[in-house]
């Protein structure tokens, strides 16, 4: 995965509380998309949209590739257990 780009599984919003199947990936780009219209419909989202737009045939490539799919699983993993620098 590129440092230069947000992880495909937590973009997309997906569980990791269970398996990540082709249908869940797929109803997870469809949502994606409809998002990304709409988005682009809105002048203060559209600059956002745009970005997510540039990303999407990546996105799709991977996440509907298994072996590259896991590769992403496993470094959202990553994402989410970094320490912040957050003072509490």
């Amino acid at each position: 995965m590129s440092e230069s780009r947000p992880n495909f599984i937590l973009l997309l919003g997906l569980e990791m509380s269970s398996p990540i199947t082709d249908d869940a990936v797929e109803e997870a780009i469809s949502r994606f998309k409809t998002q990304l219209t709409l988005d682009e419909k809105n002048p203060r989202r559209a600059a956002d949209a745009a970005e997510r737009r540039r990303l999407l045939t990546e996105l799709q490539r991977v996440m509907r590739d298994p072996s590259l799919r896991e590769r992403e699983i496993a470094v959202s993993y990553t994402h989410l257990t970094l320490p912040t620098n957050r003072e509490v």
